[in-house]
């Protein structure tokens, strides 16, 4: 729902940062919400402008069934990666 959201990331990035700079050198996914709220270009222009600072930036909406199947093998793969 964000208006700003490149400007969202930046914040964020900045007080993971001043918490815990060891926070910034872990892998990191950005998922855009309510992906299903705005047009089909304005969420490609978000995206593409989220994947300029984070190449695993993917859209999500509850109502779309393979952006949410795309989001659960990313957790399972992040589990696996852990369990191992």
């Amino acid at each position: 729902e964000s208006e700003r959201p490149l400007e969202d990331y930046k914040i964020i990035r900045g007080e993971l940062g001043a918490y815990n700079k060891e926070l910034l050198d872990k892998p990191e996914y950005v998922f855009v919400s309510k992906s299903d709220m705005v047009s089909p270009a304005e969420l490609k222009k978000i995206i593409t402008a989220l994947k300029k600072k984070n190449k695993h930036t993917y859209p999500l909406s509850i109502l779309d069934e393979d952006q949410m199947k795309q989001v659960k093998k990313i957790l399972a793969d992040i589990t696996k990666k852990k369990m191992a």
